[in-house]
């Protein structure tokens, strides 16, 4: 066990340290799976690998910065608000209510440790071949994580319960009413939450970039069969929010698109995914997602409670309680339950949007939804932007993602767990370079070429004339005019 974490703590810092490009794949993948590296070397070594590859990213950036290289990203719109809501969680530090230094810390690193992605990511993203790899590699990475969950749904996690005690952590039963829900395999991620949330993710990307890479054949039946794999494997897991937000992210796909076609296939992939599913858990997931609509009183305690809670906690504290209310997933509990008196806890707010009004008071939730907004703004704006046809495709399978990560954070932190965070900043910050590059392409396309200058120079004789005369020159032995 240690040696299979060395080894992949070894290949994520050579990859962050050879290029940031690779730095990101390797971040992505250590925190797809999180799960397993935790369950076979449990510790804190674990708990900070992501932290650790993203820092060496961070750090060759700045370092390349340093030598010379153009930080564009700053200069993006998108970079105030992120800059702006950044500065205000790191003034909720020393909120006094909290009174606890740590807490403070441990809230600093969940709102912001994975804003910096963004910047790394635009700035690494210098022309369509990174693109393609970078999309490439996102869905082939979820495409054996999907089966896998779907393996672990039929033969269970014995496997993993022998391969030592850290694996313990996925000895839970879920409940919801009088259902008993035993199985939502969590595939390599640290919870079934993570690997929907990520499925969701990549679930839409890839149903736009089936049509970007429709040029590749072959790259595009690979990724149109995994829609349906990646959707089953949602559905298995029974995890309403990541279920909910992929329906956000598909009506927002449509409505962008305006494709009745797309809507036919949707339908058709759903047909699919929809009946295997139900033999596979007899009924009981899709009972659970159906809970969503049908026990509406439920789904309205979970999205809006929280909110009026919330608004109400802000009314009375308009900076806030502080940062890291110890609430939701990720978020450190004992910490502030073991640190803080009772007074001074914050509120449970099971939402994000709620959460930032109570944690950062009324001007950190303006500053939070300033940077969604502009984000929003900015992927809509990329795919109205765009000239070529399948870079739209790819455009609008990215908004359609992002625009569902924004429905789950209604249920929870969804920018700060992990894969779907970074994958998120990453979709943003290609959205924000496909038209620039778009722009270059078309740019060098219409430069001048070699014979054109040469003519405008005013040479009659073309570059390639001179060179075909004087090697002809050359062979019959006749000095050329380079010799003279």
């Amino acid at each position: 066990a240690t040696v299979l974490f060395v080894a992949v703590g070894a290949i994520g810092k050579a990859a962050a340290l050879t290029s940031l490009e690779l730095g990101l794949m390797a971040l992505i993948f250590v925190a797809a799976t999180d799960g397993f590296l935790k369950g076979i070397s449990p510790g804190w070594h674990t708990q900070l690998m992501k932290d650790y590859l993203l820092a060496l990213c961070l750090l060759r950036w700045a370092w390349l910065s340093v030598l010379g290289n153009r930080r564009r990203s700053v200069r993006h719109s998108l970079s105030l608000p992120i800059v702006f809501f950044a500065g205000w969680v790191v003034v909720e530090l020393f909120n006094a209510r909290p009174g606890s230094f740590v807490v403070g810390l441990a809230g600093l690193r969940m709102w912001t440790i994975w804003l910096p992605v963004f910047f790394i990511a635009y700035d690494t993203i210098q022309s369509r071949t990174q693109i393609n790899r970078i999309v490439l590699f996102l869905i082939l990475l979820f495409i054996p994580m999907s089966a896998y969950g779907i393996v672990q749904y039929y033969i269970g996690l014995d496997h993993l319960f022998r391969l030592g005690p850290g694996f313990d952590v996925y000895r839970l039963e879920y409940y919801h009413g009088s259902q008993k829900f035993e199985w939502r395999p969590p595939s390599t991620t640290v919870q079934p939450h993570n690997f929907a949330a990520g499925l969701a993710t990549v679930g839409l990307l890839a149903i736009g970039a089936a049509f970007y890479f429709g040029r590749h054949r072959v790259l595009q039946a690979v990724i149109i069969a995994s829609v349906p794999l990646m959707a089953a494997a949602l559905m298995i897991t029974a995890v309403r929010t990541a279920a909910g937000s992929a329906v956000v992210g598909i009506i927002a796909l449509l409505l962008v698109i305006r494709r009745v076609d797309l809507a036919v296939v949707a339908i058709v992939l759903s047909a699919i995914a929809v009946p295997h599913v139900t033999v596979l858990t007899e009924r009981e997931a899709n009972m659970r997602l159906l809970s969503i609509v049908e026990d509406i009183e439920y789904t309205r305690s979970r999205v809006f409670d929280p909110l009026k809670y919330a608004a109400g906690y802000a009314l009375e504290h308009p900076l806030g309680s502080g940062i890291a209310s110890g609430w939701g997933t990720g978020r450190l509990t004992d910490l502030q339950f073991e640190s803080l008196r009772p007074e001074e806890r914050s509120i449970a707010v099971e939402n994000e949007y709620g959460r930032s009004m109570s944690e950062l008071g009324i001007p950190g939730f303006v500053l939070f939804m300033w940077m969604l907004i502009a984000v929003t703004r900015s992927n809509l704006l990329a795919y109205r932007t765009a000239t070529q046809r399948r870079d739209r495709w790819l455009l609008a399978g990215i908004f359609a993602a992002c625009f569902g990560m924004l429905a789950r954070l209604m249920t929870g932190p969804a920018l700060y767990t992990w894969p779907e965070a970074p994958m998120f900043w990453i979709l943003v910050a290609i959205a924000a370079r496909l038209p620039e590059i778009e722009r270059d392409e078309e740019m060098r396309a219409l430069a001048p070429k070699p014979e054109s200058r040469a003519v405008v120079l005013g040479n009659t004789e073309l570059p390639w004339q001179r060179a075909e005369r004087e090697a002809a020159a050359c062979a019959a032995g006749r000095p050329t005019e380079r010799a003279r």
